[in-house]
């Protein structure tokens, strides 16, 4: 089955495979322009097949209104950091395995499971190993979230640690928190963060 996540069809940006229908024909989860959703077989997209509700043919599969409800921006950047490898902060999310359950991937039931969001707060996930879910997640202050970020500083043995590293080498901290993630030694991470400075 070719990938065709990320893929552009007039206002619906393709998403996740979802299944198989009629025939062994691949599903994909599609998102408008407009905040709708639906599924979608790659042949109807193909041949331009791909209108939202929010168009003269209405998918009866659409869901509606949701665009400019208060979560609609905090559901979109979870789903990009963790889905779209060309995302600035990809590499500290879905780059080291960190996903969106199946059933947030429909807007309403986030929408559900979080609402009302607290003024101020912001999505913090309460174990940063586990991927976004309504058990590992909660609304937090700013205050929480620099608590739970202290837990992914790690101290090298030259006493640096994650975050003085990257100030020393001008390297994204994520890139080394993710390097540690994936394995690398200590030696490996703190020469790879010089390498990165010295090819700038």
């Amino acid at each position: 089955m070719k990938n065709i996540s990320g893929m552009r069809y007039g206002k619906l940006t393709v998403g996740r495979p979802d299944g198989k229908g009629k025939g062994g024909r691949a599903r994909w989860f599609c998102e408008c322009d407009c905040g709708g959703t639906g599924l979608y077989y790659k042949n109807n997209l193909d041949a331009g097949r791909h209108h939202c509700g929010c168009e003269a043919n209405r998918a009866p599969n659409l869901k509606h209104g949701l665009r400019h409800h208060p979560l609609y921006g905090i559901w979109s950047a979870m789903k990009t950091r963790c889905g779209n490898p060309d995302a600035k902060d990809y590499p500290a999310y879905g780059g080291r395995g960190i996903e969106v359950c199946d059933s947030w991937m429909d807007l309403e039931k986030f929408i559900k499971d979080m609402s009302p969001r607290p003024s101020g707060y912001s999505l913090d996930r309460i174990d940063v190993d586990k991927g976004y879910n309504p058990e590992n997640c909660r609304w937090a202050s700013a205050k929480t979230q620099r608590w739970n970020q202290r837990k992914e500083c790690k101290v090298f043995p030259n006493g640096m640690t994650t975050e003085t590293l990257a100030s020393s080498q001008s390297v994204d901290p994520a890139t080394i928190r993710m390097r540690v993630h994936r394995g690398w030694s200590d030696e490996e991470i703190v020469k790879g963060a010089r390498d990165v400075a010295k090819n700038r």
